[in-house]
């Protein structure tokens, strides 16, 4: 990794074209859900890729876990990177259907921000930083999009007021049971109650949720219906803090904060109940399984 940073510091300081971050958009979700197995296979991927996509004098590395680092050199033009990340993620959304079924609803594929060379600067540092904060930008538009750094403004006209921020924040506080997010909202979600998890070292738990169709006389089409609306059932046995989404066509990952195993036990034994309470044992079969996240305070480290 030295010698690897040391190209990056001398490209930056002699060189034109663009540095890059790519990230792998709800990694953690996706490792969480289909094991590390599945998640190494994935990584594998976006490294053949994107050495396929770039050229020969490109410098690119992986920087471990799911970010990797491009400079392109001599790259100029924004749509020739706005064009490699979605073929990046073209390859990636073809990939994943043949590893784990057409059925995935995990939004996986990848994020880049970029800065160009020597526009903004020639310290690989200060490009490092402000190509992440371009990474951060993509991210916040929406997942598997493509941004550049560019200064920010100083808007004076612009007051803020935080009690009518905070008046478009507050959802209803009449409202019961967990969150139920798509696959989009729940990655960001993920991470920060993970970021929040071992920040504080508060435990948590993640279940998943399996419903598989035993009778004959019901279609695919209606099998998918019941389970969507055994969903909401299971959303309304929650706790509000708890987060729901629908991983795959019969299955929900539930992310339940501040859970010990007695009280896991407890929640299962509940979910199972409503499920019985509603019928579904007569046509279908329910699987519940969890891991305990256990987290240790970062300063305890």
């Amino acid at each position: 990794m030295n010698a690897v940073i040391e190209s990056l510091t001398k490209a930056c300081k002699t060189d034109s074209g663009v540095l890059a971050l790519i990230n792998v958009d709800n990694f953690a979700l996706f490792n969480d859900i289909y094991g590390m197995e599945c998640g190494d296979k994935v990584i594998q991927k976006c490294i053949q890729v994107i050495d396929k996509v770039t050229e020969g004098d490109d410098i690119k590395a992986s920087l471990g876990g799911d970010e990797f680092v491009v400079f392109a050199k001599n790259l100029k033009d924004k749509g020739e990177l706005i064009a490699m990340t979605a073929y990046i993620n073209e390859k990636l959304a073809y990939y994943i259907t043949d590893l784990v079924g057409a059925d995935n609803t995990v939004s996986l594929g990848v994020s880049t921000g970029a800065v160009f060379v020597p526009e903004y600067g020639d310290s690989y540092e200060d490009l490092f930083h402000k190509a992440d904060k371009a990474l951060a930008t993509a991210k916040q538009i929406g997942n598997h999009g493509c941004s550049f750094y560019e200064p920010s403004p100083r808007d004076r006209e612009m007051v803020y007021d935080i009690g009518k921020i905070t008046e478009k924040l507050d959802e209803d506080s009449e409202l019961r049971g967990a969150m139920w997010l798509d696959s989009v909202y729940f990655g960001i979600v993920y991470r920060y109650i993970r970021r929040y998890l071992s920040t504080y070292g508060e435990d948590a738990a993640k279940m998943l949720i399996t419903l598989d169709l035993t009778a004959d006389n019901i279609g695919e089409e209606h099998f998918h219906q019941i389970v969507k609306e055994f969903g909401k059932v299971v959303v309304s046995a929650l706790r509000r803090s708890d987060v729901v989404f629908q991983s795959r066509s019969n299955q929900f990952f539930l992310l339940l904060p501040k859970m010990n195993e007695e009280y896991i036990d407890k929640m299962s034994s509940r979910i199972k109940k409503k499920f019985r309470e509603a019928g579904l044992d007569d046509v279908m079969d329910i699987d519940i399984s969890y891991e305990l996240i256990i987290s240790k305070k970062e300063d305890e480290m």
